[in-house]
């Protein structure tokens, strides 16, 4: 009997409907997802919290879905990236919940894992019950049986140019994303710069990406809330998980972590951040649900919110510091060497090797050294590249704010000034709107500037975060202006936006994307300061060299700690900068 050829497809959508390109998506991952799963034991049952669903629906022949519990506390930056390789596995037929098409498909499993990445998507609370993530099944067999090669390569010669693009890219993100689970960036579940803790604070306080305009949004946000306590748990166990394994942060960040936790703490329980939405309750709250959400509030803050926080502080103070490492690098961990390189992988999109890296840092310190030097004769400055550094640093001239409002508004005026230019170098605008804030105090001695995206339909603002501790000392030759391009416009909040409001992307590419293009686009729009019209003050412009010497720095010091790893794209800054 002759073999039937199967129809012609041209979307993507439609090869995944006709059923080929998932079920050859599913044989390329099952058998490296099944050794990892099974015979490495890595994805373990622990405490469930309500922010990252534990059940995953994974394709089994023949047979229902079957239910997998996975940790619960793999940093949210890893999150979004990390269990994306499960997403390739997903039975369509298995969950009633998912939806038929293959954007829709990725995206909904992804705000089915991470619930904080369905916030900042969706401008909603996640549904606060658990078990409507579950889909019950059998328990799952350690062989998976093996599907024919030939017919996925007949049907990608089917695709078109830019369906062939989204799947080389989601098979490339399902291969790097697979690896990573050798290794063990569980056991560190946060640290000074990221992580839950953090994060709960800018969702809990009223003025971030935690919806708070209806009754049930306060009633989903207790909800929710409520579940901090089992992370907080179960990040001290893979907290001494990390210590029984040598998995540990270094000292010099542990220090900082300590007063971040804290920070939280309040004596009166309505001084605490996580009050503030009971201080913004909307027009049209009724006296009674305004009662009851107060008495919700303080109840949480006080039996939940604050313990978790001391807890938390507690551990690092009294346990945890005492067995962090004293190194910094990446190679003092346990298999660091070969993440460092996975690493590199990972976030470059190239197999170069360290010490490439290394002498491409060398050959840009070198380069912008000499722009540099010609800055500081142009000015006709006495001494050394050093000594101008310091009088940079140091002179009362680069110093003149006296509050933070002051700050905020010398960024505004940055904007204003670029804007006529920009409207001549951009036809395509996002339609996010854009906001410029402080940094809230309980991060910002460890925070950087940094950019949060907006809501793609445009009804919730990207912020661009500035970090305020005093502003008699903040200094105006730190590179405000090439910072602002970055961060801001036109660099993470046009990029970041306009591609999520760009509905003919698949949605794991609106809202997905590679830290090699992000940052390379937002270093890209460093350059253009003078065609915007602005580094006419050589002192702005010996500041936006000293950024991007400071890129250069990281290639040369082998970015000492970790690569970039963040949420909503925060940024470490050297104290190398100069």
């Amino acid at each position: 009997m002759p073999v039937k050829t199967p129809p012609a497809v041209t979307t993507f959508q439609e090869t995944v409907a006709s059923g080929n390109i998932l079920n050859k998506m599913v044989n390329q991952v099952d058998t490296m997802m099944t050794e990892m799963m099974f015979l490495k034991r890595r994805l373990t049952k622990v405490t469930v919290s309500e922010f990252i669903a534990p059940v995953y629906c994974l394709r089994k022949t023949s047979n229902p879905s079957i239910s997998i519990p996975l940790i619960n506390n793999i940093p949210a930056s890893r999150m979004m990236i990390s269990d994306t390789a499960l997403f390739s596995i997903l039975n369509l037929n298995g969950c009633p919940e998912a939806p038929r098409t293959f954007q829709s498909w990725l995206i909904e499993s992804l705000i089915t894992l991470n619930k904080v990445v369905a916030t900042n998507i969706r401008k909603t609370n996640p549904p606060a019950t658990r078990n409507q993530f579950f889909c019950k099944g059998s328990k799952p067999k350690k062989s998976v049986p093996n599907l024919s090669r030939t017919s996925l390569v007949e049907h990608l010669g089917k695709l078109n140019n830019k369906d062939k693009l989204s799947y080389d890219d989601f098979k490339r993100e399902m291969q790097v994303n697979l690896e990573a689970f050798k290794f063990h960036e569980n056991y560190i579940p946060f640290q000074q710069f990221w992580g839950m803790p953090l994060t709960m604070g800018q969702l809990g306080s009223g003025t971030g990406i935690q919806p708070f305009k209806t009754v049930k949004d306060y009633d989903d946000w207790l909800s929710r809330a409520a579940r901090f306590a089992d992370w907080a748990d179960s990040s001290i166990v893979y907290f001494k998980k990390g210590i029984a394994a040598n998995y540990l942060l270094p000292k010099a960040l542990v220090v900082k972590m300590i007063p971040e936790m804290e920070a939280m703490l309040v004596r009166n329980d309505t001084a605490s951040l996580f009050y503030g939405p009971v201080k913004t309750f909307p027009a049209g709250f009724s006296d009674a649900d305004k009662k009851r959400l107060t008495t919700a509030f303080t109840d949480l803050i006080h039996d939940k919110i604050l313990p978790s926080y001391k807890k938390l502080g507690d551990f690092l103070k009294h346990e945890y510091l005492q067995h962090a490492r004293g190194t910094s690098g990446i190679s003092a961990l346990p298999g660091g060497k070969e993440y460092y390189q996975y690493l590199i992988r990972s976030q470059t999109t190239t197999n170069k090797t360290p010490e490439e890296i290394y002498q491409t840092g060398l050959n840009e310190v070198a380069r912008i050294g000499r722009l540099q030097d010609s800055v500081k004769n142009a000015v006709a400055f006495k001494g050394d590249l050093g000594a101008f550094f310091e009088f940079m640093k140091t002179g009362k001239q680069f110093m003149p704010f006296k509050s933070a409002a002051e700050v905020l508004a010398a960024f505004e005026k940055i904007h204003r000034t670029i804007e006529p230019n920009l409207q001549k170098m951009f036809n395509h605008v996002p339609k996010t709107p854009f906001e410029i804030r402080q940094t809230e105090a309980y991060r910002a001695a460890s925070a950087s500037a940094e950019y949060n995206q907006g809501s793609p339909d445009g009804s919730r603002p990207g912020i661009f975060y500035v970090p305020i501790l005093d502003a008699s000392t903040f200094n105006s030759t730190s590179g405000m202006e090439s910072l602002f391009l970055h961060e801001a416009i036109p660099g993470h909040h046009y990029q970041i936006s306009l591609q999520q409001e760009d509905s003919t992307l698949p949605k794991f590419r609106r809202f997905g994307g590679n830290n090699a293009y992000i940052e390379g686009w937002a270093l890209y729009c460093e350059s253009l300061g003078k065609e915007l019209g602005l580094y006419t003050d050589p002192y702005q412009y010996m500041a936006a060299l000293g950024d991007e010497i400071h890129r250069a720095i990281r290639q040369w010091q082998l970015y000492v700690y970790f690569f970039e790893k963040r949420q909503g794209h925060a940024k470490t800054k050297s104290a190398a900068r100069r």
